[in-house]
């Protein structure tokens, strides 16, 4: 994976969309994960919200039609069980922009500045994901349609771990705990129960 770029790219935000993925089985949660309430709202919404002052080509990836009521597109992950590869995947191939920022559907605390960073550090790779605490977070990113290719041979050959793609994407990895001014940990944690969420919301 390629180092940190920190210097600015100025990118339209006409050209860039977003893909939201939703598809995940949810089983700690007991629930359709970006469905359940977190403080008042679905989790998804969270997602939405942020992701809206950059652009307004958002696709959620899910297998649930009930995502529909949110008023965005919603594209089915056409291999259900293979993990956010097919996801992702599955967006690439649909999205009506080439350049897009991956989210998923669990981080309600995402800040909106984090993504503006991100876009404003990209700098025309496949791909370029966040890292936090030494941790890659291959679901926060920035995809390509130029990456579809090698996502697409990774499907097919059953390789469903994100850190081998971004390796053979040769990903660039971006760093805002370290380069980020203002960066609050919180805006990267997600949760998958119930029981996270009460506990959260109850130390606030």
């Amino acid at each position: 994976m390629t180092p940190l770029n920190d210097q600015p790219h100025e990118i339209a935000q006409s050209a860039i969309g977003a893909i939201i993925l939703s598809g995940g089985k949810s089983s700690r949660m007991g629930s359709e994960k970006g469905l359940v309430e977190f403080n008042g709202k679905p989790m998804i919404q969270w997602a939405i919200e942020c992701i809206r002052p950059l652009t307004d080509e958002i696709l959620i990836v899910a297998n649930d039609a009930a995502y529909g009521q949110f008023g965005y597109p919603l594209q089915e992950d056409e291999a259900k069980g293979d993990g956010p590869l097919s996801g992702l995947v599955s967006g690439i191939r649909h999205a009506k922009t080439d350049l897009n920022f991956l989210l998923p559907c669990d981080m309600p605390l995402m800040d909106n500045r984090l993504l503006q960073w991100m876009l404003e550090t990209y700098d025309e790779e496949a791909a370029a994901v966040c890292t936090f605490e030494d941790h890659l977070q291959p679901l926060v990113g920035i995809y390509h349609r130029k990456c579809l290719p090698t996502l697409e041979r990774l499907l097919a050959r059953n390789q469903l771990k994100m850190r081998i793609a971004l390796e053979e994407l040769q990903a660039a990895v971006l760093d805002p705990q370290r380069s980020l001014a203002g960066f609050d940990p919180e805006w990267m944690r997600n949760f998958n129960s119930k029981a996270e969420i009460n506990l959260y919301l109850q130390g606030k």
